[in-house]
């Protein structure tokens, strides 16, 4: 955990501090449980009574309050790695059943009158009355505050139950459904990447295929050009790749896996399963279809060139594809002044009668390379990808694309070749689907 990236922000400790009480006793459902009972049930678990084993003072104590006390020492506190605290809870679990059994113990602290200030002939007949007494009065009072408070634990766990079910802010991301969704498309040639490797056991946990995995980056990260390298060779190695991104802020924080993705093969899609991201990649194809002229997009976005695959030998103006297939663009950019909005791709597949087929946005990238990013006469690589549906019927497709402004998606930006302005869609090629 010393190699771990700590928070910039961390939180007070009177933020911290109950929250911890709180889900070191109940869980993380117990979120509005005040902890005013939980704190008196450890003071009396400090109390170290007659017959006592030093163990079994000390054990539950130093296992809560060291793996806690080194938890917020080096920063480490936030809800995410509260998980790592578990074994913690069994410190806290026997610390609390010291407390309890403390609360019990107050009984014995009561003592009995002396029987040296009566008389010999009463001493019996006072012993069965202060006995009696004892029992019914001081001595039941303390047992009956242990059993409540044993009672409303017990009441609070079961409470705590159910919302781990019902509760979407407790729903963990579903990696049952992208295993799924991963087996239900996958071919003999494509290949699986998690970004960050230590998805890989509850990932392989639910998913049983034959698709070869790559945990990545290897180890804990940071050799960025060996994590570089591995994601090329796997392009070259395969025709598509499933990503699986979940905690690569921490693992591979300057985004190796995806920007090496996103400059060597195409995004086709992705798709959110609650904080997992699952996105799908296919490596390229020759592009083999080129044009090479200055188009404006308002005033400020130059787009130099474009190249798509599939060229038809036949039409210089026209690509060839078939249901199922997909077109890759590759689109290179260059800003002629600082931007201000940031302005989304999209890649549109209309037929004969312009009725929309297919379609993808993007911002550049894949996402990563922000319109507000680019720097002035900056050459900008931009893939995109769009798959043509595999129910296409045969005939003369168009493949139109533009940008648009992210908060205005209706208001598209206009292009111009040379001095005049021809519309807001700019048509990159003909495609014959049969």
């Amino acid at each position: 955990i010393t190699t771990w990236t700590q928070l910039r922000d961390v939180a007070p400790l009177s933020e911290s501090l109950p929250m911890l009480l709180r889900w070191l006793a109940f869980g993380i459902t117990a979120d509005t449980i005040a902890p005013a009972i939980v704190i008196v049930l450890l003071l009396f678990g400090l109390r170290y009574r007659r017959g006592d084993s030093r163990r079994a003072f000390v054990v539950p104590i130093a296992s809560t309050v060291v793996p806690v006390g080194v938890f917020l020492a080096l920063g480490l506190f936030r809800e995410a790695n509260l998980k790592f605290l578990l074994p913690a809870q069994v410190g806290m679990a026997l610390w609390l059943a010291r407390g309890i059994v403390g609360v019990a113990g107050l009984q014995n602290l009561t003592p009995r009158p002396p029987l040296h200030f009566v008389e010999r002939r009463d001493a019996q007949r006072l012993n069965r009355l202060s006995t009696w007494r004892g029992d019914l009065g001081v001595r039941l009072i303390p047992s009956l505050a242990a059993v409540a408070a044993c009672a409303w634990m017990i009441v609070t766990l079961g409470n705590g139950i159910a919302p781990l079910y019902d509760d979407s802010r407790y729903q963990r991301p579903d990696y049952r459904a992208v295993a799924a969704a991963i087996a239900s498309d996958a071919r003999a040639d494509d290949a699986i990447i998690l970004d960050a490797p230590n998805q890989a056991e509850v990932f392989g946990y639910y998913y049983a295929g034959d698709l070869p995995l790559y945990p990545l980056p290897a180890g804990l990260g940071g050799d960025d050009a060996a994590t570089r390298a591995e994601v090329e060779r796997i392009i070259a190695a395969h025709r598509r790749a499933f990503v699986v991104f979940y905690g690569e802020t921490e693992r591979d924080p300057q985004r190796i896996v995806e920007t090496t993705l996103d400059a060597g093969a195409f995004e086709l899609g992705d798709t959110w399963y609650g904080d997992v991201r699952l996105a799908r990649y296919v490596m390229p194809a020759p592009l083999d279809f080129v044009h090479e002229f200055d188009t404006a997009f308002g005033t400020s976005i130059l787009l130099d060139r474009y190249a798509l695959n599939g060229r038809d030998p036949d039409d210089e103006f026209s690509i060839r594809a078939a249901p199922g297939d997909v077109l890759q663009a590759r689109l290179e950019w260059r800003a002629l002044a600082p931007l201000t909005p940031r302005y989304k791709v999209f890649l549109q597949l209309l037929d004969a009668n312009g009725v929309l087929i297919a379609q993808r946005d993007s911002e550049p990238g894949g996402g990563l390379a922000l319109t507000t990013t680019w720097t002035p006469d900056e050459l900008v690589i931009d893939n995109h990808a769009l798959l043509v549906p595999a129910d296409a019927p045969s005939g003369i497709y168009t493949l139109i694309m533009g940008l648009y402004d992210i908060n205005e998606p209706t208001a598209r930006l206009p292009y111009s070749i040379g001095r005049d302005t021809m519309g807001d869609a700019l048509t990159l090629a003909r495609v014959a689907v049969s």
